[in-house]
């Protein structure tokens, strides 16, 4: 545990000695990377790097083939290197819907990544790998919880779609502004936000919580009402005027009166609740 020192750089020799590790917190400290060497790590199941200076992510990190807690947050991060959608776990897998997956998977097919928890609030992405999609060959097919607040996707990535075990979804705030040096002055203007929720959310089946407050999200697609696990919801500080009928069938009103555009089931959402 290096938490809360001033680290400005991970020393690199001695790296290949410590594979036995299972745990790094680097978190709070100042550095501004991760060295590539961080694959020699091979037992590694938690890796904690939240509140530094990192920009990126070496691609290495994809030899951590055990790793199922990633956390990145308050970061500068602003993409994801490619290979690290090949980080296995294999023997870590114990989400219910995969069983019958591994019960049918050769001992020779392709990995997954199965990391459970991936922590990215706020950084500066605005998009993640294409190769992070689930298909024969590779993706985040074991992934529960994603936190991607605090970023800047004015879209919700394609991969997510293929990504049926995720059960927490965290989209809270990518609105971001820029700043544009005036003459004599700094005129802050709206850059983007997150503007639409697609249909296609309708396919995490296994969803629990869903988090898209403070948005521009000016409505909500009726396959929304998919979500049949879902009983947590928070849409507070978007631009909705109403949502879909359907979610009555999968929603409990907050109180008897309320109006339909605030059907909620079971937590009604609120600023101080992210």
């Amino acid at each position: 545990n290096l938490e809360r020192n001033k680290l400005k750089e991970l020393p690199t020799e001695g790296l290949d000695q410590l594979a036995a590790l299972t745990k790094l917190n680097l978190s709070e400290n100042y550095l501004v990377e991760l060295p590539s060497q961080i694959g020699y790590l091979g037992n590694l199941g938690e890796l904690l790097v939240n509140n530094n200076q990192l920009a990126s992510v070496p691609g290495d990190i994809g030899h951590l083939i055990y790793l199922h807690n990633l956390q990145l947050a308050n970061n500068k991060i602003s993409a994801l290197p490619d290979d690290i959608c090949y980080l296995t776990a294999l023997s870590k897998v114990k989400h219910p819907n995969l069983i019958s997956f591994f019960e049918n998977k050769k001992k020779n097919d392709p990995p997954f990544l199965f990391i459970y928890k991936l922590v990215l609030k706020n950084n500066a992405l605005s998009s993640l790998p294409e190769t992070v999609a689930v298909d024969e060959e590779k993706g985040w097919y074991s992934l529960t919880h994603l936190n991607l607040a605090k970023n800047k996707f004015t879209a919700m990535p394609p991969p997510l779609w293929t990504m049926e075990a995720l059960e927490e979804l965290n989209f809270t705030s990518n609105k971001f502004v820029s700043l544009i040096p005036m003459i004599e002055s700094v005129n802050t203007q709206p850059s983007a936000s997150l503007k639409e929720v697609p249909a296609e959310i309708g396919h995490l089946y296994g969803l629990r919580l869903l988090l898209l407050g403070n948005n521009e999200i000016p409505s909500l697609p009726v396959e929304i009402s998919h979500l049949e696990a879902l009983d947590t919801l928070h849409l507070f500080f978007n631009h909705l005027e109403q949502v879909p009928d359907e979610l009555n069938q999968v929603c409990i009103p907050h109180s008897p009166t309320s109006a339909p555009q605030h059907l909620l089931r079971k937590s009604l959402s609120s600023p101080s609740a992210t």
